[in-house]
């Protein structure tokens, strides 16, 4: 059984601050659901013996995506623009999972988010008919938060120190 249920709102507007400045700006969110059932049953015969294997699994998968996008561009003069790229997102995602082996319950959980900030500055100016200088900067910022846990830990009979379950976590950050 799969059951699929996803929403996307875009907005894309341009606006005229004056005759030299215009503004652009994108804005996004989107939500997804994925849920999927599955359920196997399997029977296994030999010659002197035989046994069934059944195995059940349901995972969901839930995502929520934000994004903003503002570009301001300016003609300083005939012959120089100035312009300013502003970018914001989010995106927050939750995976769960439950796997039945034989009676065996693991019940394995994700969540995981993301978040970016980009900001860039151009500046042209035109030398000539056939020139033109560019200069360009960028500060981006990028963090990802990573966490899994799972009600088993199947190597907690060797390492003493490790309860039932394993919890793991992974954070990271950028700057460029």
């Amino acid at each position: 059984v799969i059951d699929n249920n996803s929403k996307l709102f875009n907005v894309n507007s341009i606006f005229s601050l004056n005759k030299a400045t215009k503004l652009k700006v994108t804005a996004l969110i989107d939500t997804e659901q994925h849920d999927v059932l599955r359920s196997s049953q399997t029977s296994f015969f030999g010659i002197d013996s035989s046994f069934e294997n059944l195995q059940t699994s349901r995972s969901e998968r839930r995502t929520e995506t934000g994004f903003l996008r503002l570009f301001l561009s300016t003609d300083i003069d005939q012959t120089s623009t100035l312009s300013i790229l502003s970018q914001v997102g989010t995106r927050k995602i939750n995976n769960l999972a439950n796997f039945n082996f034989n009676g065996n319950l693991i019940d394995a959980r994700q969540p995981a988010e993301n978040f970016f900030n980009e900001n860039q500055l151009f500046l042209t100016k035109k030398i000539n008919a056939k020139a033109v200088l560019t200069v360009k900067t960028k500060l981006k910022l990028e963090s990802f938060n990573d966490n899994y846990t799972a009600n088993d830990f199947p190597y907690k009979n060797f390492i003493s120190t490790f309860s039932d379950s394993m919890p793991q976590s992974a954070k990271t950050s950028l700057r460029y």
